[in-house]
């Protein structure tokens, strides 16, 4: 796939290639007029740097190949006309080069006896890799389709949501106490009740255990029915977790990928990423009216 860095207008590029020279090569110097009037855009020793940025339908064999024989051309009338000497002279793009416009390089190199290369998106990138904070500088740049995924989550969630509703029920550990403890009340009160109509002696006692039979029935059925509703809570806790798991160990490939993992675009990722688990595994414990320390025995 063809390398391609995501500027988005040339004076962002050209303020990202300046920072990253002036890094890189400390004796680099910007020349009057910027821009590729003299066929350069900075010097450093013998070797001449011509930045460009075209606009993505120029980016084709036929505009960059004009664009190197116009400014090649520019760069030789400096070189009489200021007397300078120029042994290598680098274009910088945002993009890789085809194998036609390379070998175009390579053919100006043997014409000119100056050797003609470029700089494009693979270079620049394995350069600013070597100074964190102009990468990190241009997030937009280096880390797109990782913030990107970010956006993404949103969709992953709501499929872990649909699959958790199709459970309805929930007993929320406070209606679980409340609805126990009426049941229990409700027992107490149909016994007395009934003992105040029957006799005293085994007809009070036979009825008594009759209504508590039926009674702890009921809170059995209750316990199963949350014991069901707490088992869901468990899988969608776990299925949030094993999702924010297999989230955080993309991420974390994708950016070592791009050796940002100790940046702090890439820590700030990884940040987000378990800001947002930590909201989802609130919210499902709302759903769920979960109370740490409190059990439904």
């Amino acid at each position: 796939m063809k390398a391609i860095l995501h500027f988005i207008t040339s004076e962002q590029f050209q303020s990202f290639t300046s920072q990253l020279f002036s890094e890189e090569l400390p004796s680099f110097q910007p020349t009057e007029g910027a821009g590729g009037d003299g066929g350069l855009d900075g010097v450093d020793g013998t070797t001449a740097y011509q930045m460009y940025f075209p606009e993505v339908k120029n980016r084709d064999k036929k505009h960059y190949v004009a664009k190197i024989d116009a400014d090649l051309a520019k760069l030789q009338a400096t070189m009489t006309k200021q007397s300078l000497t120029i042994t290598k002279w680098v274009l910088v793009v945002p993009d890789d080069l085809g194998t036609d416009v390379v070998l175009h390089l390579q053919a100006k190199t043997k014409e000119l006896g100056i050797e003609c290369l470029y700089w494009g998106a693979t270079k620049l990138t394995a350069l600013v890799n070597k100074y964190p904070y102009i990468r990190d500088a241009f997030p937009e740049v280096f880390l797109p389709d990782v913030k990107q995924g970010l956006a993404d989550v949103k969709e992953g969630l709501e499929n872990l949501h649909r699959k958790q509703d199709n459970f309805t029920e929930i007993i929320t550990d406070e209606e679980f106490f409340a609805q126990r403890k009426r049941l229990r009340e409700q027992a107490d009160h149909d016994a007395r009740q009934l003992m105040g109509r029957l006799p005293a002696g085994s007809a009070q006692q036979l009825g008594s255990q009759a209504v508590y039979t039926e009674i702890n029935k009921k809170v059995r059925e209750l316990s199963d029915r949350k014991a069901k509703s707490d088992r869901f809570y468990e899988l969608a806790r776990d299925e949030i977790n094993e999702h924010f798991d297999e989230l955080k160990t993309q991420k974390q490939s994708e950016i070592a990928s791009r050796g940002l993992l100790h940046s702090g675009i890439g820590q700030q990722v990884i940040e987000k990423v378990e800001a947002i688990r930590s909201r989802e595994l609130e919210r499902l414990k709302l759903k769920y009216g979960k109370n740490d320390g409190q059990t439904s025995t």
